[in-house]
């Protein structure tokens, strides 16, 4: 029998820069060698430098071994 659990996970940014520090960080964000700066340059031209809140969700499927 398995299980499948689903988390949310919730993020509050601050400002472009914060979210730009993230990402640059996270393995599944991939920005051509692009230095945390230079992200959070291209993140501006493209929405005011304001707080972002985000969120995903992970699942997870646990088996019960008999």
């Amino acid at each position: 029998m398995a299980q499948i659990c689903h988390e949310r996970h919730l993020f509050r940014f601050h400002d472009r820069r914060h979210l730009a520090v993230y990402l640059a960080t996270t393995p599944r964000h991939q920005f051509g060698g692009a230095s945390v700066d230079q992200i959070a340059r291209r993140l501006r031209r493209r929405q005011s430098d304001q707080s972002v809140t985000m969120n995903s969700t992970v699942s997870y499927l646990i088996g019960v071994r008999r």
